[in-house]
């Protein structure tokens, strides 16, 4: 007769939470949300499991946990080269930004190619397809709008996610004209960047916004801001950041950055690279 079956192993299961760890972290990225918001919200929820291995055991989880932030961390090989960037700008017959910062690489990407599969979209809202290029800290994971059989969806991001560093792009409709020096409505486009992943928000002040001094096409203008974060559990965290908001085509663009106030200086150069350099662009042959 079969004796009982055997249990699960450490070593088993912290293989197992590897592999699913990739394809996890390889899935968050903010949602495109475009013109009329749900005012439902839902919180993000978070649990931890903390265990006491032997001393071996502890050896294969730092293996496992050391195989999971390569398979996570991002490819230098991956990153676009400054030459390479540069190039594909000149191809599409748009100006030379200045040369990528040390410890940086450039982003440029395609946003809103593809139909957007949401509600807007069906309702017979459609944006203009947008290049999108911005400076991204050589440490950080960049993500991409997720393409399928039912259309685009997702945004472009970057972060150090596990630290709470992160920048996204929110593109919203356009009502009316922009206006950029309403702080009213900045505060609007800021608040629904931040909650777009339908976290859930409190306290949002805006500090500073001021005209991005370089010579753009459009105006940019870079908002700086302090709001609450909530978690499932119902803690309130404390968070800061720098966005970069203008209006290229019948859309509104933003890139919205933020991390905790206890880490805010240590990266507030980092989010002011990424709202600085962000640039859009729309009439270009896609």
């Amino acid at each position: 007769p079969k004796g009982p079956p055997r249990p699960v192993t450490m070593v088993a299961r912290t293989l197992a939470i590897a592999a699913l760890l990739v394809p996890a972290a390889a899935a968050f990225s903010p949602t495109r949300v475009s013109g009329a918001r749900s005012s439902a919200r839902h919180a993000v929820r978070m649990s931890a499991m903390d265990e006491q291995p032997s001393v071996a055991r502890r050896a294969l989880l730092g293996t496992a946990a050391l195989v999971v932030g390569q398979a996570l961390a991002p490819s230098s090989a991956l990153a676009m080269n400054e030459d390479k960037f540069r190039a594909q700008l000149k191809g599409y017959g748009l100006p030379t930004p200045p040369k990528t910062p040390d410890g940086y690489f450039p982003v440029l990407e395609v946003y809103g190619k593809v139909a957007a599969a949401t509600e807007d979209n069906k309702a017979g809202v459609t944006l203009d397809p947008l290049l999108v290029s911005f400076n991204s800290p050589s440490s950080w994971l960049v993500q991409r709008p997720n393409i399928d059989v039912n259309g685009e969806d997702g945004t472009i991001s970057t972060g150090d996610y596990g630290k709470g560093d992160s920048a996204a792009l929110f593109v919203t409709t356009k009502k009316g004209s922009f206006d950029e020096t309403n702080k009213q409505y900045l505060a609007e486009v800021i608040y629904n960047g931040l909650t777009q992943k339908a976290a859930v928000i409190q306290n949002l002040k805006l500090k500073k916004a001021t005209k991005l001094e370089a010579p753009t096409e459009t105006p940019y203008i870079l908002v700086e801001y302090t709001y609450e974060l909530i978690t499932g559990a119902g803690f309130e965290i404390a968070r800061k950041g720098v966005g970069s908001v203008t209006s290229v085509g019948n859309s509104v663009e933003a890139m919205i950055t933020a991390s905790t106030d206890i880490r805010f200086k240590k990266v507030e150069g980092q989010l002011n690279e990424i709202a600085q350099s962000f640039r859009v662009y729309n009439k270009v042959n896609l």
